[in-house]
């Protein structure tokens, strides 16, 4: 009865800011069977033939699904409609036989090619097959005299109908840095498809420049090849985004201030009406934070870094005082540590008499009373109390971060994922179902990454 009383009065507050819809899912179970699935569609779906696939368990197949250019699947067609969307061509082989793509490892490729293109036009004489002397020597009299006998290379190429490529975008008056050591520095750039057709001087490039070129005028500016980040928490980074921000926060004064004015605020965000999780890393599917509780939302931020204020470690008596009524989780800017104030560590019942975890730390006041830092697998005690962020959460976080990341010149990244050492290892192949497949097929991929999964399941990389 207690509880159906504090539901309806959190129900009833909410309404008052209008956002009842999003209570509307009490459960993370519920919330989870409403994860729109990822589809991966094929290009081009092969059916009734007989396909070779030098697998021993499965050494014939009758279909094939194919999507730019990389075999997705092969078996029967029953098991490969899922396959099968908009866009996706269905080709009947009508029992042909296919088979892996032949290797011939001596030939003289461009000499050859030659031979077959200029003899079909009847441009060289093609000699292979021939058995007597007397057909030799008739074949090289029939092309003399028909003026067909080509004397030397150079008149071959001269021939050659021009090719020209013409680029889509033609960057002029910058300072490109291009990373050759013959070339270290130019003033214009040619792209086509996404790609640099050649860099140098404008001179050299006009030849590049034809309908539908765009020509930016740099006025100088730098250039750069785009720079590689190596170690990154893509959609964690985009979830704080739209948290608390403690980046870059220099004194002690500064991040209760900015805490206090998210408690008083309300800090009514989405991810903190659905008590999403917190900055960098999630806790496991399926936890919810019962709404049976009194206190009001969840603080959720992070960034912080108490190098910036000479070193001393935050703790929960700093914004105790300021959020009495709201559980707050600010995570550090490595994702290995966060603060929670007295509340939280109340609802997640860390005390005293809580063991560290294995593999993390609860950092502790000389009593054994808890400082309210959690040091990595220990963070789970907490994070296991709040909801998961919904998918599309996660996909706009995606997003977020990757303009950012653009914004700062990075056009690549290795992304550690939401797991560390405690978690489950299922996050990060979450993430990639739900979101970077998602992007994949939406064409929302604006950064090139390399995706860790942890080692315990990298088994699943070679299916």
């Amino acid at each position: 009865m207690n509880r159906f009383v504090v539901v309806s009065a959190a129900v009833f507050l909410l309404i008052s800011v209008a956002y009842l819809p999003l209570l509307n899912e009490l459960y993370w179970s519920t919330l989870t069977s409403l994860k729109p699935p990822v589809r991966v569609v094929a290009d081009l779906l092969v059916t009734n033939g007989t396909i070779f696939t030098s697998d021993k368990s499965l050494p014939f197949a009758d279909s094939m699904a194919i999507r730019n250019g990389r075999i997705l699947k092969v078996g029967s067609f029953t098991t490969l409609k899922d396959f099968v969307g908009d866009g996706t061509v269905e080709v009947n082989l009508e029992g042909k036989v296919v088979v892996p793509g032949l290797i011939d490892s001596h030939v003289h490729l461009i000499s050859g090619g030659l031979q077959v293109i200029t003899h079909t036009q009847m441009a060289q004489v093609g000699l292979r097959g021939v058995s007597q002397k007397e057909e030799f020597c008739k074949m090289v009299k029939d092309a003399v005299q028909s003026n067909l006998l080509f004397a030397d290379w150079s008149t071959l190429t001269s021939l050659k109908p021009p090719v020209r490529v013409v680029a889509d975008l033609l960057v002029t008056n910058g300072t490109i840095f291009t990373s050759d050591k013959s070339l270290p520095f130019a003033d214009s750039m040619a792209i086509r498809n996404g790609r640099i057709l050649k860099v140098g001087s404008f001179t050299t490039l006009k030849d590049f420049v034809g309908d539908g070129t765009v020509e930016v005028n740099l006025k100088g500016k730098v250039v750069v090849p785009g720079l590689i980040d190596s170690h990154v928490h893509l959609i964690s980074g985009g979830l704080q985004m739209a948290q608390v921000g403690l980046r870059g926060v220099s004194q002690k004064e500064e991040f209760c201030k900015m805490v206090k004015d998210a408690v008083q605020s309300n800090f009514v965000d989405l991810t903190v009406v659905v008590a999403s999780l917190s900055l960098w890393f999630l806790g496991p599917e399926g936890s919810v934070f019962s709404l049976d509780t009194k206190e009001g939302s969840w603080i959720l931020g992070g960034g912080w870094n108490n190098d910036f204020w000479g070193g001393e470690l935050p703790s929960a008596s700093w914004i105790d005082e300021i959020s009495p009524h709201n559980p707050v989780w600010l995570i550090r800017m490595d994702g290995h540590m966060a603060l929670a104030n007295s509340l939280t560590l109340k609802i997640a019942g860390v005390t005293s008499l809580t063991e560290d975890p294995i593999g993390g730390t609860i950092m502790r006041l000389p009593s054994g009373e808890p400082t309210g830092l959690l040091i990595d697998s220990a963070m789970e005690l907490v994070t296991s109390f709040v909801k998961e962020v919904s998918v599309d959460e996660r996909r706009e976080a995606l997003v977020r971060a990757s303009e950012y990341a653009l914004t700062r010149g990075v056009t690549t990244v290795v992304d550690l994922g939401r797991y560390y050492p405690g978690t489950t290892d299922e996050l990060s192949w979450n993430d990639f179902q739900d979101v970077y497949l998602w992007a994949d097929s939406t064409k929302k991929m604006m950064i090139r990454t390399c995706l860790f999964f942890p080692i315990t399941t990298w088994s699943r990389l070679s299916v």
